[in-house]
């Protein structure tokens, strides 16, 4: 079990995907969705029609790195919490 979030941290699992529609038909909304219902922890963000992804097996520390995981993946896409229009759990 890692004990420091540093390490953590870097054991993220990062993924981008493209929208399978054309731009034309991508929903302008900005959200976040996340998933601690099992050993993993995951977070999306949705964003002009793509999706940025994080995903780490945390066993039973969610606690400690799904704050940690949305606020990354807001900082890389450079939006805020109040940006969001939504949230998806």
């Amino acid at each position: 079990m890692w004990r420091s979030r540093e390490h953590r941290a870097s054991q993220w699992v990062p993924c981008s995907v493209k929208s399978p529609f054309p731009s034309s038909a991508a929903i302008a909304l900005k959200f976040i969705a996340f998933d601690a219902a099992t050993e993993w922890c995951s977070a999306a963000l949705y964003l002009e029609g793509g999706v940025t992804h994080r995903a780490l097996h945390a066993g039973q520390s969610h606690s400690e790195v799904l704050v940690p995981m949305i606020m990354a993946l807001l900082a890389e896409a450079g939006v805020t919490l109040r940006q969001l229009d939504g949230l998806a759990y």
